[in-house]
């Protein structure tokens, strides 16, 4: 287990580096925002849908649930097509694999806003 761990770390820094060394800053910031906006796309109306249902007290656990949740499939999406975008802006990167790179950047990001979000959420529900 812990040989595969390391082997997903060491390949995600030599992935980042081919991935950092390929892009401009322009490049970056274009995905990271083509990408922000393909997401407020997608999860804008499940997370209205969401903050409407808080109206209802006996769903409210069930909801702290699926905010978690739509937290973490936020940010295996945005990761995705972050990545995407930047094989579409540069042709030479489009032949790597970028799957740990991705999954592991996913991982981190959402271990942070997951936890960000059940802090907020304690210290407005008590619960």
């Amino acid at each position: 287990m812990i040989k595969k761990l390391s082997y997903l770390l060491t390949e995600y820094k030599v992935l980042r580096k081919k991935l950092d060394e390929k892009t401009s800053l322009s490049m970056t910031i274009k995905a990271i925002f083509s990408s922000l906006l393909i997401n407020l796309f997608i999860f804008l109306i499940p997370s209205l849908i969401v903050y409407n249902l808080f109206i209802i007290d006996k769903i409210i656990p069930l909801l702290m649930a699926l905010i978690i949740l739509l937290i973490i499939i936020f940010t295996f999406s945005y990761n995705y097509f972050f990545v995407q975008i930047i094989k579409n802006y540069e042709e030479s990167i489009e032949a790597v694999n970028f799957k740990q790179l991705v999954i592991v950047e996913s991982i981190i990001g959402s271990l942070f806003l997951s936890i960000l979000a059940l802090v907020i959420m304690t210290i407005i529900w008590g619960r």
